[in-house]
C-alpha cells in the first residue's frame, strides 16, 4: 500500500495518468492500485474489488464505486481490476 501512497501524491504521475486514459483501449487495476483509478475519477459508479485484506484503505478513494469482496476480477469494459498476483491463494 505504501507505493499506492506514495503515487496518490505525485501530482505529475496522477496528471499522466489522466492525460492518457482517453487514448488507451483498455486500463487494468492490480490490488490497491484500483485507488488511482478512484482518485482520478475514472471508476465512479463501477464495480470494482482490490486486495481483499485492502478495502477499507480503498474504499478512501473510491467512495462512489461498488467495493465487491466476493470477485477477484471485475470487467467494466475499458476498466478492469484485480485482487491482486496472490488474490487465488487461501489464507492459510
Amino acid at each position: 500500500m505504501l507505493n499506492v501512497k506514495c503515487c496518490k501524491m505525485n501530482f505529475r504521475l496522477m496528471n499522466w495518468v489522466k492525460s492518457v486514459e482517453p487514448s488507451v483501449k483498455n486500463v487494468l487495476s492490480i490490488c490497491t492500485g484500483v485507488s488511482i483509478l478512484g482518485k482520478c475519477g475514472f471508476i465512479s459508479g463501477m464495480i470494482v474489488t482490490t486486495h481483499r485484506q485492502c478495502f477499507d484503505f480503498v474504499q478512501l478513494d473510491c467512495p462512489d464505486s461498488k467495493l465487491c469482496k466476493c470477485q477477484r476480477f471485475t470487467d467494466n469494459g475499458k476498466f478492469m481490476t484485480s485482487g491482486g498476483s496472490q488474490s487465488n491463494q487461501n489464507d492459510n
